[in-house]
């Protein structure tokens, strides 16, 4: 009985060890797995964090591609502007110069054409103080001796004058009256003034307008031939027409 007493005693104090044994390896199983997943949890968070700097990267990176979106576009929007403004001022420019090339071949056209009625004009003009200056010099008006009553013959030759004086407009005629020598310079003043204005009333009765008229004498001031012969002094005895323009 002892020796089955003592073979029960060890095999309990066997089976007592193996249990303990058994205890020490799963504890040391269960610490392992404690660490390991100690471990996972703090690789899991570290994952955690690296996944929230990643989504905080990431919409960082958004935001920063979607305001250099904007910014481009709002850069775009300008330069569309400032190149449609730039085409704008372009075909104002364009108009302008358009404009001013018309302008300047218009005020070219007018100058010409200013040019050209102008030296027309001064053909006219010449042609027409011509004509007059012709008319006058035939004209020769002659007097009664003494007497500033005019001569039939010399109011037909005035008449010619007054044709060629109506046809030419923008003229206006000094009449000059002159004496020979002969007699008081007084007299003769008095007599060759009345003889221009007799000229003048006479070309007004025949309807040239008088004010274009003024008469003037100079009595024997101004000989145009000798005095001292019967020939020069019928030459100074004369009614001489001034043409201004």
């Amino acid at each position: 009985a002892t020796q089955k007493l003592e073979e029960l005693k060890e095999s309990g104090t066997q089976q007592i060890q193996g249990l303990l044994s058994t205890k020490t390896s799963l504890e040391s199983n269960l610490t392992a797995e404690v660490e390991k997943e100690k471990a996972l949890e703090e690789k899991n968070l570290e994952l955690q964090k690296a996944l929230e700097e990643a989504n905080a990267k990431v919409d960082t990176l958004a935001k920063e591609k979607a305001e250099a979106e904007a910014k481009a576009k709002e850069e775009a929007e300008k330069l569309a502007k400032e190149a449609e403004e730039k085409a704008k001022a372009q075909a104002k420019a364009e108009q302008l110069a358009k404009e001013k090339a018309e302008a300047q071949r218009l005020e070219d056209e007018k100058r010409l054409a200013e040019e050209l009625k102008k030296a027309e004009q001064i053909a006219a003009a010449k042609e027409a103080k011509k004509e007059l200056e012709k008319a006058f010099s035939l004209t020769q008006v002659a007097f009664r001796t003494g007497s500033a009553d005019l001569t039939e013959e010399s109011k037909k030759r005035l008449n010619e004058a007054v044709s060629i004086m109506k046809k030419y407009e923008g003229y206006s005629y000094k009449i000059q009256g002159h004496t020979d020598n002969r007699g008081k310079e007084s007299f003769n003043k008095m007599l060759s003034t009345k003889r221009a204005k007799a000229v003048k009333d006479y070309l007004i009765s025949q309807g040239v307008d008088k004010t274009i008229l003024t008469h003037e004498g100079f009595g024997s001031e101004q000989p145009i031939a000798d005095n001292n012969t019967k020939a020069g002094r019928e030459q100074n005895r004369r009614v001489v027409f001034e043409i201004i323009q």
